[in-house]
């Protein structure tokens, strides 16, 4: 299967901005784009993620100052690899807030003081 890693893009629309993967595209999800250098860290990490089925197509939502990831979860494993992503975008923003976790599930909200 092809690795489809770092096909992210920043995308506006309507003057909103925020990352998708270019085969995924939702634009229903953008609300702002990654701002701190940490969230533009995270979000690399993510890209470069070694997920179960190698789509990455978890959508990260950014809207004020909440962030959700979540998946389409139409294919075997979409689950696994939503978790691999989480983690991945955790342990970028570790630096920033050392106790950070999303909530589990799909749609689970980022807590940087969990």
């Amino acid at each position: 299967m092809e690795n489809t890693a770092g096909e992210w893009a920043k995308v506006n629309v309507d003057g909103v901005s925020g990352y998708v993967n270019k085969d995924y595209i939702d634009t229903t999800h953008l609300y702002r784009v990654a701002e701190s250098p940490e969230e533009e860290a995270a979000m690399e990490l993510v890209q470069h993620a070694p997920t179960a089925r190698n789509t990455q197509k978890v959508v990260f939502s950014f809207f004020g100052d909440r962030i959700t990831a979540g998946v389409p979860d139409d294919a075997p494993f979409d689950l696994v690899d939503l978790g691999i992503c989480k983690l991945h975008f955790e342990i970028g923003m570790r630096e920033l807030f050392p106790q950070c976790r999303f909530a589990w599930g799909n749609g689970g909200t980022f807590n940087p003081a969990a």
